[in-house]
């Protein structure tokens, strides 16, 4: 009996003789793209995925799904978004990434509020005279759920964009949003004081790498360049700010 296998990422095909097939063999690794993928059983259902445990809640629990989503995202990353459909758009996946991300951003928030209170002051003397730090430090707190899904929307599209010009992005943009949505487990980590928001901040640039790679049945190599791409256009996009503050130091010094 013969087996047909095909890499997910590169479209290469074998066909091999089941005989072949090691006992327990249960992955692949392609020869022309390297990819690794899972060996599927020919006589089992293929195509099988299920929603995310956030999104069975009403049969979980609230709080187990709350839990289970959570574990799955941040320790089991590839399996997670291996079976996970991304034909159930995006308003589930977003209200988990509203919920853990605001909360992120407050903590984060709050533990660099305490650390750069005083550069916060030094840069916005003439503002903060007539507003306290701490009403802005509220406002910001107040805006942390639009910010969050702006942040979400604008990651996603980006990403997305660069996975296009990649000729890669199988699953549309929605699959794309629904890995950086659920990606952002990794806030939590936020509540550890200073060192949790830059642990989350590169655990989630591989959860990202990884959720895109089985998402969108791509590449390490392709996942890892649309990461690394967006974080450059980042940093570009936020250096006229720090330019701008540099200048209205050195005012302040010549004063």
């Amino acid at each position: 009996m013969y087996n047909e296998i095909t890499c997910p990422a590169c479209n290469f095909s074998k066909t091999v003789l089941t005989d072949t097939i090691p006992v327990g063999a249960s992955w692949v690794i392609c020869p022309v793209c390297k990819y690794r993928f899972e060996l599927v059983n020919p006589d089992a259902v293929s195509g099988h995925s299920e929603d995310a445990p956030w999104e069975r809640r009403a049969e979980l629990g609230l709080w187990q799904a709350i839990y289970l989503t959570f574990v799955s995202v941040l320790f089991t990353p590839s399996e997670f978004f291996r079976k996970m459909t991304s034909g159930k758009g995006v308003a589930e996946p977003m209200a988990f990434g509203l919920l853990s991300g605001s909360l992120g951003f407050m903590f984060g928030l709050f533990w660099n509020f305490l650390l750069i209170s005083g550069a916060i002051m030094s840069f916005s003397d003439r503002f903060l005279e007539q507003v306290p730090l701490n009403w802005v430090f509220v406002f910001v707190l107040i805006l942390s759920p639009l910010l969050v899904l702006m942040d979400m929307f604008i990651k996603a599209g980006v990403i997305h964009l660069l996975m296009l010009m990649f000729k890669d992005g199988k699953k549309g943009f929605v699959g794309t949003f629904r890995i950086i949505a659920y990606g952002q487990s990794t806030r939590v980590l936020s509540l550890i004081p200073f060192i949790g928001g830059v642990v989350g901040w590169f655990w989630n640039l591989i959860i990202v790498i990884v959720g895109l790679r089985e998402m969108h049945k791509t590449s390490h190599l392709k996942a890892a360049a649309a990461v690394v791409a967006f974080i450059i256009l980042k940093c570009l996009a936020l250096l006229p700010i720090f330019l701008l503050k540099v200048f209205v130091d050195a005012l302040g010094i010549m004063q």
